[in-house]
């Protein structure tokens, strides 16, 4: 194959399209998506250092154009609506995709199709006039024709008398308007342009709470940056009105990033996050398997233990759980299931979170009761079927055939039962698995909650310890709350966070000793030194030397000469001692005749072998 043809065959968007969809076959949806982003990173950057190995640029172009589309056909497709606009945002802030009209069309339409009217037509309007200092990014005369036939479709859908003529004049006219309305420091929206005139005005350009701020993306690395800004250009503005503009928007930048601290929450973000968690949670992570696998080694696999959550709510010697948490941790759970305000329901939420994930355990240990005993059924009803089977093919035979075909079905029996090991050991293995998965769910459920001690899968064994006294006080809080109802557990929970945090202060103040006093010595009255010696030639006295010691201890009486020699260890009373002899052997008894004792025996070491 020639170098020209494995350029050609490398830029087929159809190719990684394919390798895509085996990946969402597979329930793969991170696998294919990172297919798409390695592929547009590299068709990229190599379009725009030129190194596309002789291929034609615009069949280079119209392939990045093509992922774009695709990648974001993806998420469409999940019902990730959210991944579909940022992947837009990012085709058409791509340096290669931007000037493709399709990519721009396929964006309004998506936009219009979800009832975004406001980004739609601020996607026509960036294409087509441009945004402050992009131009328009649709140079294309068919293009052009195309999407200016688009806007105005969508807008005669308000205003149906609407003329071309009119919509361009509508543009312009807002783009005077919006300068002087900068230069008067009016406070209008910089990022997102209306149509001021009458016949042109779109209605419900109120922008939705669950629209993202498709003004302010930033591209992935490698992709040049174009910003959304007012639909002016800067060489008809004076330098005076520039800085104006400019102090405006940082302004504006500023108020959006202080409103954007308050999450608005709407059923479609709901939907949107509800998703894009099922597409998390849909399949393990291969390092999370690998470690699991790393742990088993030879043996079969055997379901998580400790496990997170347990059937029976768990009993608590201290209410507080410092007993197995620890009091800064116990302080830290039981702060985030208390209330800031009357509003606040995040730890209510964490608990009934809590007591899903303790009945997604309960399903998941009825379900695998359940298989268990269908599989035992199934394999008894079979094993009746074979000794039948063996029973019929007995009365057939006798005598010595008998026995050889009692062998057989001895044989056959064996395998069978082999067999049925085998099932029900892959049954089990299955099963653990699915405790795993189950696990690494939940682990990344509360996770996402930021509930300390998870921070995603893991089969660390001590964190999983951590991890399983951590939902069992949860399970004790969620039990104990559905009992006492929410008013009386709160209040509970106040006087143990108000106990953790005084014990807490009172371990890390450190301790205050009190020294004893010192006595203050007192002075007597003063002594008189002692005489010095006369210094007159007079004889001076004898030196004062310390008293001798006292006479030592006489010695002790010698001991008496004549005492009888010491009984041997192993003479019997009565007989003669015979030297040579170990002790604990009796000695032969002496021959009589006055003859020799025979030799005692060796000791060891002085054994003679002979061969």
């Amino acid at each position: 194959m020639s170098m020209h043809l494995q350029a050609a065959t490398k830029y087929d968007p159809n190719v990684i399209i394919q390798a895509a969809a085996d990946k969402v076959s597979k329930n793969d949806i991170s696998g294919a998506q990172m297919v798409y982003q390695a592929a547009l990173l590299e068709w990229v950057d190599d379009a725009r250092e030129g190194s596309t190995s002789g291929v034609d640029p615009y069949t280079v172009r119209e392939a990045i154009a093509t992922l774009w589309l695709s990648y974001a056909n993806l998420s469409r497709t999940l019902g990730l609506n959210k991944s579909a606009m940022e992947a837009y945002e990012q085709a058409i802030n791509d340096p290669v995709a931007k000037s493709v009209g399709r990519v721009w069309l396929d964006y309004a339409r998506f936009a219009e199709e979800r009832d975004k009217l406001r980004t739609a037509q601020n996607v026509y309007l960036r294409a087509l006039v441009g945004d402050g200092n992009n131009p328009a990014a649709i140079t294309d005369e068919q293009d052009q024709a195309l999407l200016w036939g688009e806007f105005l479709e969508m807008m005669k859908k308000s205003n149906s008398a609407l003329t071309m003529s009119e919509l361009k004049t509508a543009v312009q006219t807002e783009h005077i308007a919006k300068m002087a309305a900068q230069a008067e420091g009016a406070k209008t929206a910089v990022n997102q342009p209306e149509v001021v005139a009458s016949s042109a005005t779109l209605p419900g350009n109120e922008v939705p709470a669950d629209e993202p701020d498709v003004s302010s993306y930033e591209p992935p690395e490698k992709r040049a940056r174009t910003d959304d800004v007012p639909l002016v250009t800067t060489s008809a503005v004076p330098v005076q009105m520039q800085q104006m503009q400019h102090q405006q928007q940082q302004q504006q930048q500023q108020q959006q990033k202080e409103e954007s601290k308050t999450y608005v929450i709407t059923a479609e973000a709901v939907e949107d996050d509800t998703k894009a968690l099922n597409s998390l949670i849909a399949t393990m992570p291969p390092e999370y398997s690998a470690a699991w696998l790393a742990r088993d080694g030879d043996s079969p696999p055997l379901p998580p233990s400790p496990a997170l959550f347990t059937a029976s709510p768990p009993k608590l010697a201290d209410p507080t759980g410092k007993a197995i948490l620890g009091e800064k941790l116990a302080l830290a759970l039981i702060t985030m299931l208390l209330k800031k305000d009357d509003n606040d329901k995040c730890g209510s939420v964490l608990l009934d979170v809590c007591r899903g994930l303790w009945l997604m355990t309960g399903l998941k240990e009825k379900e695998s009761a359940k298989a268990i005993e269908n599989l035992e059924k199934e394999m008894t009803k079979e094993l009746e079927t074979v000794e039948s089977r063996f029973e019929a093919r007995l009365a057939n035979y006798t005598g010595p055939a008998l026995s050889s075909m009692q062998q057989v079905n001895a044989n056959e029996r064996d395998a069978f039962i082999q067999s049925c090991n085998q099932r029900r050991q892959q049954l089990l293995a299955m099963i653990a698995w699915d405790f795993r998965h189950l696990q690494c769910t939940q682990q990344q459920i509360l996770s996402k909650m930021k509930v300390p001690g998870f921070q995603g899968p893991t089969v660390d064994p001590s964190a999983l310890e951590l991890q399983s006294r951590i939902c069992s006080f949860l399970h004790s809080a969620f039990y104990l709350r559905s009992r006492i109802k929410e008013v009386p557990h709160l209040t509970m929970l106040k006087s143990q966070a108000e106990r953790l945090r005084t014990s807490i202060n009172e371990d890390t103040t450190p301790p205050t000793i009190a020294s004893p006093p010192v006595p203050v010595p007192t002075l007597g009255a003063p002594q008189a030194p002692p005489p010095l010696p006369s210094t007159t030639g007079g004889p001076l006295p004898p030196p004062q030397y310390p008293p001798p010691p006292p006479p030592h201890a006489p010695p002790p009486p010698p001991l008496p000469v004549n005492l009888p020699p010491p009984h041997p260890i192993y003479a019997q009373p009565g007989q003669p001692f015979i030297p040579g002899y170990p002790p604990g052997i009796p000695p032969p008894p002496l021959p009589s005749g006055g003859q020799q004792p025979p030799p005692p025996p060796p000791q060891y070491g002085q054994q003679q072998f002979y061969r």
